[in-house]
């Protein structure tokens, strides 16, 4: 499981990409532009190309998804994370620190600590299986954060 990635655990803005820790390539939407696109909302997305060490913005396009990905409605939407502004044609964040904290509380979500300790159950359960297996688990590309997290975590 080589170089994972947060998601949306621990998220600083809906509107941003992290070129410093988030691999950009091809079409990069925001969260925000993601949850709007999966609502079948057209959405001008940033087009991202190499410029080693990171990626830089080399065009805007905008995306229109044929329909939602979803059955009924967005899940987050559902959650009150977002909705559609009809008058703007726009998605709007409502709830900015969703993914930030544990469910109904203000404890901060962690990704290393979930990230960790989920390697090491799931590799305890695939040595269980198969004895002679091992997991091998990386940390974000570019983050220092993760090395002192491992080291009390191991």
């Amino acid at each position: 499981m080589n170089e994972p990635h947060r998601g949306l655990l621990e998220i600083p803005s809906f509107h941003a990409w992290s070129p410093t820790t988030d691999l950009a390539y091809c079409w990069t939407p925001s969260a925000l532009q993601s949850m709007a696109l999966a609502s079948g909302y057209p959405q001008k997305v940033p087009y991202y190309d190499h410029a080693f060490p990171v990626t830089k913005v080399v065009r805007t396009e905008v995306l229109k998804p044929k329909r939602s990905a979803w059955r009924t409605e967005c899940i987050w939407k559902q959650h009150g994370v977002w909705q559609w502004d009809e008058s703007k044609q726009e998605a709007v964040v409502m709830r900015n620190s969703y993914f930030e904290y544990l469910p109904g509380t203000q404890v901060p979500v962690d990704f290393y600590t979930f990230w960790f300790s989920f390697t090491k159950r799931f590799g305890e359960r695939m040595c269980a299986l198969r004895p002679t297996w091992f997991t091998l688990a990386g940390a974000i590309p570019n983050e220092v954060k993760s090395i002192g997290t491992f080291a009390a975590l191991s």
